[in-house]
């Protein structure tokens, strides 16, 4: 894609000699256009840059404008404005696909505009205004509770008018640290295995790409509650192991493998029957009490 994207840029700059395309390998996915002295304005040649890239390839790309400087000396230089442009556009007005360095005349003009706009709107939402709705959700374990739950993140991030990758990442760090921070408290040693299962699920699902060339609040609220739920689900799954009292027994067992244990010491010792923990012994690990003793690694 990025080389058809490429050669429909050049058929617009090196034809009327503009400027040139090509693929930037610094960084991934990242097309990078020259532009020299034009007399036509930088936004219509992306418009037009861009309605044939739609008309080719039925998507419309996000362009970083940054100040005009000599090459190749702040080549790099205005690569940095670029990226800086893209990682603090707004997400919210979909049809803007230009976006200027912050030093640039253009972006203070459009930035006033957009201050005027959002005049009286609260300030923006931070993470903690949410962190108790979440921790109560994922501590309910309700389909219905983390829905409520993931629609007030959405509702939160968007309601000052302004949602940017940079805000984005930020939001998305901060919920990743909420997980860490509550499976700790909750788990106590048993956290690390718990963090560790949530992280390799997240290879599964991971969060929506924040510099893609669409965004959807619905895909953020979505990967919001998949991420609560599946903190809820194994939460409840290492408790569930904690409170089954053969998870105890066979810790007590590890731990005093240089006594001579029996079934009648250890079913008085945790109150139940000799019965429950030879059947439980045969459910949980397919194999006798009996057995288990004998060929126990520690032995």
């Amino acid at each position: 894609m990025n080389y058809a994207i490429v050669n429909i840029c050049n058929e617009f700059l090196q034809g009327q000699r503009k400027g040139v395309a090509f693929r930037y390998w610094g960084g991934p996915s990242e097309i990078a256009i020259i532009l020299w002295d034009i007399q036509t304005s930088v936004v219509e040649l992306i418009g037009r840059i861009n309605q044939g890239i739609y008309s080719t390839l039925q998507v419309r790309m996000h362009f970083g404008i940054s100040c005009i400087g000599s090459l190749p000396k702040q080549l790099s230089y205005q690569r940095a404005e670029v990226a800086e442009a893209l990682q603090r556009r707004n997400l919210l007005i979909h049809e803007d696909y230009c976006h200027f360095s912050t030093t640039s005349e253009e972006f203070k003009e459009r930035n006033e505009t957009a201050k005027t706009e959002i005049q009286g709107n609260a300030s923006p939402a931070i993470f903690a205004h949410v962190k108790e709705d979440w921790k109560m959700a994922v501590i309910s374990g309700s389909s219905d509770v983390l829905s409520a739950a993931a629609q007030h993140w959405v509702d939160e991030l968007s309601r000052c008018g302004i949602v940017t990758p940079e805000i984005l990442n930020s939001w998305k760090n901060d919920a990743l640290l909420f997980r860490s921070q509550l499976v700790r408290e909750t788990l106590g040693p048993d956290a690390d295995s718990a963090l560790a299962e949530l992280e390799q699920a997240d290879q599964l699902h991971p969060a929506p790409y924040t510099n893609g060339y669409s965004f959807s609040l619905f895909a953020w609220r979505d990967w919001s509650f998949d991420l609560m739920e599946r903190i809820s689900e194994v939460i409840a799954a290492k408790q569930a192991k904690e409170s089954n009292p053969m998870h105890d027994i066979v810790k007590y067992i590890e731990l005093n493998y240089a006594s001579d244990l029996s079934l009648q010491e250890i079913a008085g010792k945790f109150f139940v029957s000799r019965e429950y923990i030879s059947r439980r012994f045969k459910q949980e690990y397919s194999i006798n009490f009996s057995d288990f003793i004998v060929k126990r690694p520690d032995r």
